[in-house]
């Protein structure tokens, strides 16, 4: 989100006004939609410093007005925020002065803030029954990243979320960071000693996006212009269809 920069949230520029149009018209269909929830992945402060990337005298909100700001716009669904996770850019003010200002709007907000830049959920879905007419809801497991380095090129940023497999085993990853949104689909084969099989496991890799439009300081270092907005994920929770993700980007 970035809120502080002009170009992102709450941001005055024709790019930022249009990031906030995007935003709450998402906030809205969270608010408005049974079942509808999300994550905050990093970043949603500008957090710009004397020594840091950015226009410190550009920002649209110090630190104090941007935590108010985000914390009015989340309000209205702030029991549907599953957690939150922080970025490279609130990094700057935990080392600048050892605090940080997702871990205060978390906080405020009455949701979960997860330290180190990730979190690994575990999402019951829906209401099935099992053999024994027991309830149970179908498990997927959602590492979420806020992720470093991103490369120049489409790949190179897909390539980064692909990466997060190499820590842990989920059937869906979540990267933001590389303002992109993407998503791809793989499949991990492991071994059923109990069953002596190989069985294989559907992985879905996705580039959350941002809500953040073209940046200053993206246009001087050349960078592609970004596609505001986030992704939507559709898990399954019917035990019928089985285990499934859609994603919509």
């Amino acid at each position: 989100m970035h809120v502080g920069d002009p170009a992102g949230l709450g941001g005055s520029t024709e790019e930022g006004r249009y990031a906030t149009e995007k935003f709450r018209k998402m906030v809205s269909w969270i608010k408005d939609t049974k079942e509808a929830y999300t994550i905050l992945m990093g970043d949603l402060f500008d957090a710009v410093i004397k020594t840091s990337i950015g226009d410190l005298y550009n920002q649209e909100y110090n630190l104090k007005n941007a935590k108010e700001f985000l914390t009015e716009e989340l309000k209205p669904i702030k029991d549907k925020i599953l957690g939150c996770i922080s970025g490279n850019h609130e990094e700057r003010i935990e080392k600048s002065i050892g605090d940080n200002p997702v871990n205060e709007l978390a906080y405020r907000l009455g949701i979960d803030y997860f330290p180190n830049w990730c979190a690994y959920l575990f999402l019951g879905v829906g209401e099935g029954y099992n053999k024994r007419d027991r309830r149970r809801p179908i498990f997927y497991t959602v590492f979420a990243h806020h992720l470093i380095g991103g490369g120049r090129t489409k790949g190179g940023k897909l390539n980064r979320v692909a990466i997060l497999k190499d820590m842990v085993l989920a059937d869906i990853y979540l990267g933001a960071h590389v303002h992109i949104k993407g998503a791809f689909k793989g499949k991990y084969i492991y071994p059923d000693v109990n069953n002596r099989k190989l069985r294989e496991q559907q992985q879905t890799y996705i580039a959350t996006g941002s809500y953040m439009g073209y940046a200053g300081y993206s246009i001087k270092g050349q960078f592609d212009k970004p596609s505001t907005g986030s992704a939507r994920i559709r898990l399954n929770g019917e035990y019928e269809k089985g285990k499934d993700c859609h994603v919509s980007i």
